[in-house]
């Protein structure tokens, strides 16, 4: 049933003339090309491609740039990064308003109602286990409550994530000016960023968590506006 919900965000709705393709939606193709981890496949028989083959991809092309750019010296560092809890710190609005601001032009009013329920189901689910709640809000006696964060394990799990990494990444990468390889969170960049010492890498990424607070609060209030949770 969620991979159902997934196929009108991951492909293109059909036509007459390629019914029979396996065509990627817009929000598919947003999705950079050195992002390696969990990128749909246009195979009927599995939902991504094989992971195994993705991430040896990934780990190649970083040990390829580490070697070219160490015999060039056009990038001088490298830095791996991997962000702390990254499924469950992501709020469920920051999906929501990075979709809604790629929405497909061609939706009509209607499609675009359908659209947001689906995201909507895909995205939140109530929390009624009382162990569940005590993990999530610290107390089990809470009536109202909601997942935080994305829901890991799940088919749509991966493919938010890369929507929301889509989003971190040009933080990264503006900061970082250089080459840059990504598998959903974890991430290994090449740069000429001045880095002279650990305390000033951590002022930097201080600085980096709070542009990226920033861009995330954009979508928040996308999501906001359009009544996210008046959508279910």
């Amino acid at each position: 049933a969620i991979v159902a919900l997934m196929h009108p965000l991951i492909y293109e709705i059909p036509t007459e003339e390629n019914h029979w393709k396996l065509n990627l939606s817009n929000y598919s193709r947003l999705i950079p090309k050195n992002f390696y981890g969990n990128r749909v496949s246009r195979k009927p028989e599995e939902l991504f491609k094989r992971w195994n083959k993705q991430y040896k991809e990934y780990t190649q092309k970083a040990n390829e740039y580490f070697k070219i750019f160490r015999e060039t010296k056009e990038y001088r560092y490298e830095l791996k990064l991997d962000l702390e809890n990254f499924f469950p710190s992501v709020d469920p609005l920051i999906v929501y308003g990075i979709l809604m601001k790629h929405i497909p032009v061609s939706f009509d009013k209607n499609s675009r109602n359908v659209l947001k329920t689906i995201i909507y189901k895909l995205l939140v689910c109530k929390v009624t286990n009382e162990q569940a709640k005590l993990l999530y809000y610290g107390k089990d006696d809470i009536s109202e409550t909601y997942t935080k964060g994305i829901a890991q394990g799940l088919p749509q799990s991966y493919f938010f994530g890369n929507i929301c990494m889509m989003a971190i990444a040009k933080v990264f990468d503006k900061y970082y000016n250089g080459k840059s390889v990504y598998y959903v969170d974890d991430s290994f960049i090449y740069t000429n960023k001045e880095i002279k010492d650990p305390e000033q890498f951590s002022k930097q990424l201080e600085e980096i968590n709070q542009k990226i607070k920033e861009r995330m609060s954009d979508y928040i209030s996308i999501a906001k506006e359009d009544n996210f949770f008046k959508q279910g």
